[in-house]
């Protein structure tokens, strides 16, 4: 093996490093939307009720 051929096996290593940082932390969002999405009071009030 050569210098290039080491110095572009460390720049995959590192890109795919990045990668999968760049997943997991878009993972991590999405299952705390979905979390906060899933414990929010949603549809329609009915705690203000207009009696007539």
């Amino acid at each position: 093996m050569d210098v290039d051929e080491l110095r572009l096996g460390r720049v995959l290593a590192v890109s795919e490093m990045a990668a999968a940082l760049v997943l997991l932390v878009g993972a991590a969002l999405m299952v705390r939307s979905f979390r906060e999405r899933y414990l929010s009071a949603g549809g329609i009030d009915t705690g203000a009720e207009v009696r007539t």
